[in-house]
Parts: structure tokens; C-alpha cells; sequence
């Protein structure tokens, strides 16, 4: 089965973070919640339940608890053509300021 043209990609990379010690013990999503600010409690459980969230080597659980150490990492899915969706804030000869949606790639490279 394919994807639909066009349909949003896992990123390959991921974003990585480290649980502090001042969360140790938290619930994964509540850390989530409190760390990464662009989900809210059901965004961060939607990106959950689909695969995205992993603890270590390990797909995560809204209920899953983080230790001091731990390492973080989500795969959200990417846009890679979403030009009409930015918005052009301020432009000039030397500068050009948009409001671009989350995930939308701006170097296909990589983070």
C-alpha cells in the first residue's frame, strides 16, 4: 500500500532530548507537555499512540515514567511542500521574517 502524493514523512533524524533531574519521575507526557510546548496533553498522546515518542530503544507510553538520563527522542512527521501555509511577517533587502507551521522543512538536509 502507498502513501498518498504528497503525505507527510517521518523524519528520519528525530529530535533528541535528555530528561533533567529536576523530572525524574514525571510521566513521559506530562514532561512532554511542560518540555516541548507546540502539543498540547492530546497532541503529545496522539504523537504517542502513533509510534513517534520513544524512551531509549523503546516506543513510549503516555503513562511511561522518565528517569535523570533518559533520552527522549520523537519522529514527527514532516511537510515537505507547504508554501502556501507560510506566511510572509516582514521582508526586506536583507531580511525576510514567516510564520512557518511545526515540521515544515526548511533544510531538507536534517536538523
Amino acid at each position: 500500500m502507498s502513501s498518498p502524493q504528497n503525505a507527510p514523512e517521518p523524519c528520519p533524524h528525530g529530535l533528541r532530548s535528555t530528561v533533567p533531574p529536576a523530572a525524574d519521575g514525571l510521566a513521559l507526557l506530562d514532561w512532554l507537555v511542560r518540555r516541548f510546548r507546540y502539543f498540547d496533553a492530546d497532541g503529545w498522546s496522539a504523537q504517542i499512540a502513533a509510534g513517534r515518542v520513544y524512551v531509549g530503544t523503546a516506543a513510549a507510553g503516555n503513562a511511561t515514567v522518565v528517569r535523570t538520563g533518559d533520552t527522549i527522542a520523537f519522529f514527527p512527521q514532516v511537510q515537505r511542500d507547504a508554501a502556501a501555509e507560510v506566511q510572509v511577517l516582514f521582508a526586506d533587502a536583507d531580511l525576510v521574517v514567516v510564520d512557518k507551521p511545526p515540521f515544515l522543512v526548511v533544510q531538507s538536509v536534517g536538523a
